[in-house]
């Protein structure tokens, strides 16, 4: 009857949804990844914040980069914030199939 508990716990426990994923973990289950900045008006140069935000289609990356900055100057409530793309890339996990 332990038995019988205890691999009921374990298969309960391993069916959980993960929280704490790392960024490799991310590269492996989506497909792309969108970058966005957050940058004052007149200094071009200086970033503010980065939003590293990954999807498994590039215009869904591209928008949910660009909203998670636009979020960010609304928190902020600034007006010479800028938000921009700074990229959109293929993730490991097409990269290692396209191989």
């Amino acid at each position: 009857m332990n038995k019988v508990i205890f691999i009921l716990f374990i298969l309960l426990v391993s069916c959980a949804p993960k929280k704490n994923f790392s960024l490799n973990d991310l590269e492996e289950i989506y497909n792309f990844k969108a970058k966005s900045v957050a940058y004052f008006e007149n200094e071009k140069k200086e970033n503010i914040h980065e939003f590293l935000v990954f999807d498994n289609s590039s215009s869904l990356a591209k928008q949910k980069a660009l909203q998670k900055c636009q979020n960010f100057i609304i928190s902020k409530k600034n007006d010479n914030l800028i938000c921009k793309i700074k990229y959109i890339k293929i993730t490991k996990k097409v990269e290692t199939s396209l191989n």
